[in-house]
C-alpha cells in the first residue's frame, strides 16, 4: 500500500466524520485498494501511478507526468516488499466529495498496520488522494506482550508467547532518549550477541516490522502469522549529539521472544 508522502497528512477534511458508505461505494473501494496491491504485487509501477492523483504524485514525488512518476515508484519500490490489504473498513463519504477508508495492511505476510486513506473521483474512477498512519489495530484474540524500553535495554511482560495468535508487541519508553523496537529472526547460529559487537548481519536476517516511541509515549507493533522459533527485538536508533552515532544495540539494548 502507499505510505504517506513526506510531509502529508490527512490534509483533506480530517474533521469531517462523513456518512457511511452505501453497499456499492464501499465495494468500489475495496476493489481500488486490491487494485493498488495487485499492481504492487506484479511491479507494476505503471498501473499503480495511474491509480494515484496529481496531487499525491506531487506530494510524493514532486512530478505528475505518468510516465515519470512511474520511474520515481520503481526507484522507491527498489528492494521492498509488497503489501497485502488485510481489511477495509469505515468507509465514509465527505460533503466535499472525497471518500474515506480504514486500511488494515500486512508487510511480509507479518507486519500488520493501519492507514486513513482519502480517494477523490476522477475521470469516472477512484484514486488516491491523501494518507495518514493510525495506531495499528490488533486482531481479536491477539497476545499482547508490554515491552519497557529503557537505557540501554528491553524488559519484557513475557518472554514467550504460543505460536498462531496475533502478537502485539507494547513498546512503552521509560527512559530518557527515543528508542525504537525492531523484530528480527536472525539464523540459528547467528545470535544477537553479534548484533551487539557490531557484527554485519548475514543476508537472511528477516526484519519483520518496528515501532518507534519518544519518552513517556508506547508505540504497538502488531504481527501475524510467526513461525515457531526465537525472535530478536533490537534497537537500531541512536540519541542526538552523540559523536560519532552508536545504535543502542551497541550498547547491549536487545532481547529475545519465543514463540511456540
Amino acid at each position: 500500500m502507499p505510505a504517506t508522502p513526506a510531509g502529508d497528512t490527512d490534509s483533506a477534511g480530517s474533521t469531517s466524520a462523513g456518512t457511511l458508505a452505501d453497499a456499492a461505494t464501499a465495494e468500489r473501494v475495496r476493489a481500488f485498494f486490491a487494485a493498488v496491491a495487485a499492481c504492487q504485487a506484479a511491479r507494476d509501477f505503471a498501473g499503480e501511478a495511474a491509480l494515484y492523483t496529481d496531487a499525491w504524485l506531487l506530494r510524493g514525488y514532486a512530478v505528475t507526468d505518468r510516465t515519470q512518476a512511474a520511474a520515481a515508484l520503481r526507484a522507491d519500490r527498489a528492494g521492498s516488499i509488497a503489501d497485502a490489504v488485510f481489511a477495509v473498513r469505515d468507509v465514509r463519504t465527505h460533503g466535499d466529495g472525497r471518500v474515506s477508508a480504514e486500511v488494515d495492511t500486512i508487510t511480509g505476510g507479518h507486519w500488520l498496520r493501519t492507514w486513513r486513506y482519502d480517494l477523490v473521483e476522477e475521470g469516472g474512477a477512484l484514486r488516491l488522494l491523501s494518507a495518514e498512519a493510525r495506531p495499528p489495530r490488533a486482531p481479536a484474540g491477539s497476545v499482547v506482550v508490554g515491552v519497557a524500553m529503557v537505557e540501554y535495554a528491553y524488559e519484557l511482560s513475557r518472554v514467550a508467547v504460543p505460536a498462531g495468535a496475533p502478537l502485539v508487541l507494547r513498546a512503552t519508553n521509560k527512559g530518557r532518549y527515543d528508542h525504537e523496537l525492531q523484530l528480527l529472526r536472525l539464523p540459528a547460529d547467528w545470535g544477537p550477541e553479534n548484533l551487539v559487537a557490531g557484527r554485519p548481519e548475514p543476508l537472511v536476517t528477516r526484519r519483520i516490522g518496528f515501532t518507534f516511541a519518544r519518552p513517556g509515549e508506547t508505540g504497538d507493533l502488531v504481527v501475524v502469522n510467526l513461525e515457531p522459533g526465537v525472535y530478536t527485538l533490537a534497537c537500531f536508533w541512536s540519541e542526538p549529539g552523540r559523536f560519532p552515532p552508536v545504535p543502542h544495540v551497541r550498547d547491549g539494548m536487545v532481547a529475545q521472544l519465543i514463540v511456540g
